[in-house]
Formats: structure tokens, sequence, C-alpha cells
């Protein structure tokens, strides 16, 4: 028994205290390491979507083009922002007249249309979005051929995945216990 400030700890107890900060460990790294992989992959995603409307402009006033063009970035959500913040072409028809100053998750991205960068781009946190609450991670970048917004939206599976395994319930539920 290993004796620390006067508390008997067995050698098993303490190398499956060990294990449990280990699994810890690597689990931040490994969720480090998907979400690094995940922003860089959308952003690529959000800033080709922009590159084909600024060329074709048909893409951003058909429906099912945009669709279409979701499909084929494999994202969930193509969203198309005007210079005053409303959604003026999107994969979703429900979501075009929405305006982005009317919630707390897509206000943050009326800073690219007041930004002049033309690489200006914002790769939001996965939390509720304000036209449904459902759970979004979203990726907006600044047009470059007008003023506006392209902005890709997804599930955040992978990155939900990867936390929910770095909770000290599943951690703990990996370890038998005596």
């Amino acid at each position: 028994a290993i004796v620390n400030d006067g508390v008997y700890i067995t050698p098993t107890f303490y190398t499956k205290i060990e294990q449990v900060i280990h699994t810890l460990e690597s689990n931040r790294t490994e969720l480090e390491l998907v979400k690094k992989n995940l922003d860089e992959g959308y952003l690529t995603r959000a800033k080709a979507a922009a590159y084909v409307m600024d060329r074709q402009e048909e893409v951003v006033t058909d429906v099912s083009m945009m669709q279409y063009l979701a499909e084929l970035l494999n994202v969930d959500e193509l969203h198309v922002i005007d210079e005053t913040g409303i959604i003026v072409s999107s994969s979703v028809s429900k979501y075009v007249g929405f305006d982005m100053k009317a919630g707390n998750q897509t206000r943050p991205f009326l800073a690219l249309l007041e930004s002049d960068d033309e690489g200006a781009y914002l790769i939001q946190e996965p939390q509720p979005n304000s036209a449904e609450g459902k759970i979004m991670q979203y990726v907006g970048v600044a047009r470059r051929a007008q003023k506006g917004v392209v902005q890709v939206g997804f599930v955040p599976e992978r990155q939900m995945e990867a936390q929910s395994r770095n909770t000290y319930n599943y951690i703990f539920s990996m370890f038998p216990t005596d």
C-alpha cells in the first residue's frame, strides 16, 4: 500500500487512477486534433463554395443548385448572406430571409461584412443555431466579388463523439472495478 497524506492507496487503485489520467490526456489530444482538422476542412469548403458563387452567380439564385453544391462539399447547410446581414440564398429554403442580427449565434458573422480583409473568415464553435436551436457548427468566409458572406453549416458529429469519450462517466465505464 502507498501512503499519501495518511491515506493508504493500494497499488491496483493507484494504477487505475494513472490509467484514467492517461486516458483523459489522450482523449483531450485526440479531441484537439479532430477539431483542428475539421475546422481546416470546413474552412476550405466554405472558401470553395464562395469561389464557385463568385464565378457562377446562377448557383446563388437556385435552391436546387445550392443543395447540390452543399452535397458536393459534404456540408449540411450552405448560405449566402448579403451586405445587410440577410440570408438571401440557402440550401435550406426556410432560412432565406433570416436576419443575422436576430440571434446571438448568428450575429458574430456580421463582423465579416465590416472587414476589409478579403480573406476574413469565422469558425464558430458548435452551439444551438439561432433559427431552430439545433446543435450546428458554422464557418463563414467573406465574399470577394461582392460584399457578403458564404457560410457552411454542419452537424458536428465527429467532434461530439470525440467529446463524449472524454467524460468521467465514459472513462470510468471502461475500467473494471473490483
